[in-house]
């Protein structure tokens, strides 16, 4: 039987691939922020954590903190680069 990850458990592992994520979005090399064991040790969180039974299934929660930190870094990163620093930029989704 497998280990059952937890929402927060899971969420502080990938809060660190967030981080590094994000690192690489201002311009930091990718290959010194993710090695191979870091890029297995966030695809087996998610796939474990998405994959168990209910009530243990959080694909749901993972799918909006994946969503939130998108938001975040395209907001924060790239509408600053684009509109040089303007932070109230208003983006509008079909």
């Amino acid at each position: 039987m497998r280990q059952i990850v937890m929402l927060d458990d899971g969420l502080r592992i990938l809060e660190e691939g967030i981080v590094k994520a994000k690192h690489i979005l201002i311009g930091h090399p990718p290959k010194t922020l993710f090695s191979g064991e870091d890029y297995m040790k966030f695809y087996n969180c998610v796939y474990t954590m998405c994959s168990q039974r209910q009530p243990y299934d959080y694909s749901g929660q993972l799918y909006e903190r994946y969503k939130m930190a998108l938001e975040e870094s395209i907001l924060s990163v790239v509408c600053s680069k684009l509109f040089g620093g303007f932070k109230d930029v208003a983006i509008s989704l079909p």
